[in-house]
Order: structure tokens, then sequence, then C-alpha cells
């Protein structure tokens, strides 16, 4: 069997992947509200010298953020009452 034309796809497909996870780290940096835009710069430049790596700590710290923000509305909700 010759391998040639299923290695040419898997380098494709990882390719693309890495082009599709950078362009979604570079619109969601862009969008995010809970970082300063120093911050945001500093996370731009690692999603795009970082290919694969970048977006995917942009993914983890995005999501540890969001549950910090929630945890902190909570916070302040039952302080509240």
């Amino acid at each position: 069997m010759d391998w040639k034309p299923v290695v040419d796809v898997v380098v494709t497909v990882v390719f693309l992947l890495g082009i599709g996870l950078a362009l979604w780290g570079l619109l969601t940096v862009h969008r995010s509200p809970y970082f300063s835009e120093v911050q945001k710069l500093k996370w731009l430049l690692l999603v795009l010298f970082l290919p694969y790596l970048g977006p995917l700590l942009w993914i983890l710290r995005v999501r540890t953020e969001r549950a910090e923000a929630a945890h902190r509305e909570l916070e302040a909700a039952k302080r509240a009452e």
C-alpha cells in the first residue's frame, strides 16, 4: 500500500487545523472583555508565534477567566443579599 496520499491528507488536515486555531484565537483575543489591551497584545503575539500551543493555551486561559468571573459575580450577588 502506498502511504503517500494518506500522509498528504493528514499533513493537510493538521496544517488547516493550525490555521483555523490561529484565526479563532486572533478573533477571540480581540473580543475578550476579561483582559486589558496590553494583555490582549501579549496573547495575540503568543497565538501568532506559537501556532498550535498558543491557541490551546488561550482556550485554557479563557475558560479559567470565565469561571473566575462567574465566581466573582456569584460572590458579589451573595454579598448584596
